[in-house]
């Protein structure tokens, strides 16, 4: 019998098309990950010998802490999106970072660990990518620095009470998604753009100017009639005897 392993908290980072970027640019960009994580770790009050798992993923990192720092660590995210954009106002390439956290059972030796599973569908979903796109296209010339997505599970434990300084419960919008086996609803946090904006990015409403289904009318004149006059008669007209 194996004994449950202990909770963690994970909090994963992606930059934005880092493949895109000159291949002597790539280890710049992620000696810079680790230098704003850092930074914001210790802007979040969150000692750097508590971090239990530091993963390197190439472009980006995984993190694993004790579950008691998830709070601090969705304030965290809003900390690294800060110094994000402060840098890539002096420095280039720009760094767009994919934030993601959840929470679940995670054992001290390498492995497939459920949560950093949900973690990785998460940070990887189509949905995501896309709903951080249009943020991006929606403000050239002011670029979002960073979207966070969690699951269910971390929005109901870091909000069922007092645990958060920056980030609230209402800053995130619902994000249906599919990555593979992993089928549930998100929730995303994107600053500088409020949920009901969140919203119609995910579910666009229909644009002036679409078809509209079309709706049948009959109109219809009954008894005697010298004349019918009318600014706009919509579907076909009938005329008959009066009913009895």
């Amino acid at each position: 019998m194996n004994l449950i392993p202990e909770h963690r908290a994970l909090l994963g980072v992606d930059v934005v098309g880092s493949a895109s970027n000159p291949g002597y640019h790539l280890n710049a960009v992620a000696e810079c990950v680790d230098e704003l994580l850092c930074e914001a770790l210790a802007t979040s009050s969150i000692p750097r010998h508590e971090v239990v798992d530091w993963e390197s993923t190439g472009d980006g990192a995984l993190l694993a802490l004790p579950s008691r720092y998830l709070g601090r660590l969705l304030d965290c995210s809003q900390h690294l999106d800060a110094l994000a954009a402060v840098r890539n106002r002096w420095q280039k390439p720009e760094i767009c970072l994919r934030i993601a956290i959840e929470i679940g059972p995670v054992g001290g030796r390498p492995g497939f660990y459920a949560a950093k599973i949900a973690l990785s569908r998460m940070l990887e979903a189509k949905e995501f990518k896309a709903l951080f796109g249009r943020c991006r296209e929606e403000r050239p010339g002011d670029v979002a620095s960073s979207a966070l997505i969690v699951s269910e599970k971390v929005l109901g434990a870091a909000f069922g009470g007092d645990h958060t300084d920056l980030v609230r419960r209402s800053d995130f919008a619902a994000l249906p998604l599919r990555n593979k086996e992993h089928s549930d609803t998100a929730w995303v946090r994107v600053p500088g753009f409020d949920p009901r904006s969140l919203d119609s990015f995910v579910s666009p409403r229909s644009e002036e100017g679409a078809q509209r289904p079309s709706v049948q009318v009959s109109n219809t004149s009954y008894g005697t009639n010298q004349g019918v006059q009318a600014h706009t008669v919509n579907g076909g007209v009938t005329f008959g005897a009066v009913p009895r």
